[in-house]
Formats: structure tokens, sequence, C-alpha cells
């Protein structure tokens, strides 16, 4: 059940996030929705008693997938222009695809050793390193 709604929220925030950016500057939606997943991983920990609290932290993090899946075609063509920005998504959207292996990777060889726990805690490395990038990095 959590994972339907988990993939409820994906689809819905692909939708309400990515349009938002029509309305609002890339980098405070982006920021926001890094937050929302930071405080997710670090309170996950804590809820693991409680199905409605596990769930909205699972909810965070797959609106966070979906929202930042859709909103970078958007940034990319902004930061890039136009006939750039089609060739750099290209690229951009490749990664992903390196990510979900490096990812695989990481989770087969760690997580034997440092357990569950321990992968929420790489997870949260990496999504506080993209926080970092976001804040020092100019999106114009």
């Amino acid at each position: 059940m959590i994972g339907s709604f988990g993939a409820l929220f994906n689809g819905a925030c692909k939708i309400i996030l990515a349009s938002s950016l029509d309305y609002l500057p890339f980098k405070p939606v982006y920021g926001g929705i890094l937050i929302a997943i930071i405080s997710s991983l670090i309170l996950v920990h804590f809820v693991t008693s409680s199905a409605i609290g596990f769930g909205a932290c699972i909810w965070v993090n797959f609106m966070g997938d979906g929202s930042m899946t859709s909103m970078l075609p958007v940034v990319t063509l902004n930061v890039f222009g136009l006939k750039r920005g089609t060739q750099v998504y290209g690229y951009m959207y490749s990664v992903f695809g390196l990510a979900a292996m490096s990812g695989t990777v990481i989770v087969d060889t760690l997580q034997h050793k440092i357990g569950y726990s321990g992968m929420l805690v790489v997870c949260l490395m990496f999504t506080s390193t993209a926080a970092l990038f976001t804040i020092f990095y100019n999106f114009q």
C-alpha cells in the first residue's frame, strides 16, 4: 500500500512541481524538494514503528524522485538555451541510467556491511551534496 501511494505521489508531483516552474524560479523549488527529502531521510529512522509516519517519509522520497525527473528538461533548456539544451539534456538523461547502475553496485557492495540504516545515511550524504551544489551554483 505504501508503494502504491508512493507511485501516486511520484506521478502527481511530476505534474505539480514541474508546472510550478512556470511561476517560480528553479532554485527555490528544487531546494525545497531537497530539504523535504533530507528531512524524510533523517526522520525515517524515528518513525519505523508508525505506518503513517513511515509511509509519509517514503511518499516524500517518491515525490522528490518524480519531481526532479520532470523538472530536468525545463532547467536544462533554461540554463543551456534551446539549441544547446536539447543536446545537453540527452547527456543528462543518460546519467540517470548510470546513477541507477551505480546505485545498484553501491547497495550490493555496502548493504551487507552497513545495513539499511547505513544505506539511508549514504543516501543522505548524496542528497546533502546535491543540496550544497544547489546553494553554490548560479542557475542564471
